[in-house]
């Protein structure tokens, strides 16, 4: 369980198996939090973003319902 700021909503996240996702695989599977989900998001680390885009699916955490959230691309 974590405890989020005011705002702020959990998703899931899921990187494809593909080579080109190697640089960001340790997020496979993880949470992030973020300010506001829509379809879309950017996650910058190492000053590499990645764009994760809104699946169809959720998963369960818990008692809550979470959005799954996909790699699409890396921006170098």
């Amino acid at each position: 369980m974590s405890i989020l700021q005011p705002g702020l909503k959990r998703v899931r996240l899921r990187v494809p198996a593909d080579s080109s996702f190697d640089a960001v695989r340790d997020l496979d599977g993880t949470f992030a939090e973020v300010p506001d989900v829509r379809d879309k998001y950017r996650y910058l680390r190492d000053g590499v973003s990645v764009d994760f885009e809104a699946t169809d699916e959720t998963v369960l955490d818990g008692d809550a319902s979470l959005p799954v959230f996909e790699a699409a691309r890396i921006n170098a």
